[in-house]
């Protein structure tokens, strides 16, 4: 895998995934419906510095945050079907590994609001 395409930073298969490219973002939850519930945005280069990413789903969206601040949504087919979290961090099974470096993961029982999104990030020294 080159570090050039995907990099895993959640995914499972049929469940919610998170793939981070070296100047973008992919995430989707295909047990929500159709790929309806995709997220892919460009951003600045994740290239060789630190990077806080956030998949917050509530209710019928799925929002990705970098940095704290929001740079996608997607609105869910199913939004009363329970997001499937059965992945692994840095790599989907065998296939898009991460080439980078993961610290301090956390999964919530809720969604976070983006205040606390923002605060987390300033919180860790970055922002």
């Amino acid at each position: 895998q080159s570090p050039n395409g995907n990099n895993t930073l959640y995914a499972g298969h049929g469940g919610v995934k998170l793939l981070i490219r070296p100047a973008g973002v992919y995430a989707d939850d295909p047990r929500t419906g159709t790929p309806t519930a995709i997220v892919q945005r460009r951003t600045a280069s994740n290239l060789h510095h630190w990077v806080y990413w956030a998949l917050v789903r509530q209710g019928a969206t799925l929002t990705i945050y970098r940095d704290g601040t929001a740079v996608g949504s997607a609105t869910l087919d199913k939004p009363d079907v329970p997001s499937t979290l059965n992945g692994n961090i840095g790599a989907t099974n065998a296939t898009y590994h991460l080439h980078g470096h993961v610290d301090e993961v956390a999964v919530y029982k809720h969604a976070l609001t983006p205040e606390t999104l923002l605060l987390h990030y300033h919180m860790a020294g970055y922002g």
